[in-house]
């Protein structure tokens, strides 16, 4: 090829699309491509700027994509590598703290919710837990402690209504969380 700006032109005009292409099913992205293809041309500019002389253009042109587009995979392969090793290194300090937080969390509802039990009387505490934590329905449990149904169903009403005054009573001392959770389990 003469070395002169035209044919240069002309050979990025006729070659580029096709390269582009080819950088594409590589990198399967199109700016990225797009820029793969641009630094080839600049490689080759150079090189006839420098006085080398290239046999095959267009050989030498795919081989310079395919080793660009490789060669920056490569790279982004290992920065993700790194990023991911950092963000799972961050993520397992996190969930520690988390975990921590979650604990105590924990362990404060369940100081609550056994305040919170205590001021159920005997009988519909038992009630009150078979049926929440137990899954039981209100016939199940009124088999099962000898009571009518309506007994089973009172006990719950009362329950309900002690751990609603409670929360009333103690909102002040309880977060946010709290009361909603203790609202979900109960309520």
């Amino acid at each position: 090829m003469p070395n002169n700006p035209l044919s240069f032109e002309q050979l990025y005009r006729q070659l580029f699309p096709d390269l582009h292409r080819y950088a594409f099913t590589i990198l399967e992205d199109h700016e990225w491509s797009t820029d793969v293809v641009q630094d080839a041309f600049m490689k080759y500019y150079k090189q006839l700027d420098a006085g080398k002389t290239i046999a095959y253009d267009k050989a030498y042109l795919y081989r310079t994509v395919y080793n660009t587009a490789v060669s920056q995979l490569r790279k982004k392969a290992t920065e993700d590598k790194h990023s991911a090793f950092a963000a799972q290194e961050g993520a397992v300090q996190m969930s520690a703290e988390e975990q921590r937080v979650e604990s105590e969390r924990t362990a404060d509802m369940r100081l609550i919710i056994d305040k919170v039990l205590e001021q159920l009387p005997e009988q519909c505490k038992q009630v009150f837990l078979q049926s929440r934590a137990g899954g039981k329905k209100s016939r199940e449990i009124a088999v099962e402690m000898g009571l009518s149904v309506k007994t089973v169903e009172a006990h719950m009403s009362k329950a309900l209504k002690i751990i609603q005054e409670f929360i009333r009573v103690n909102r002040d001392k309880l977060s946010l969380i709290q009361i909603v959770m203790l609202y979900e389990l109960f309520c």
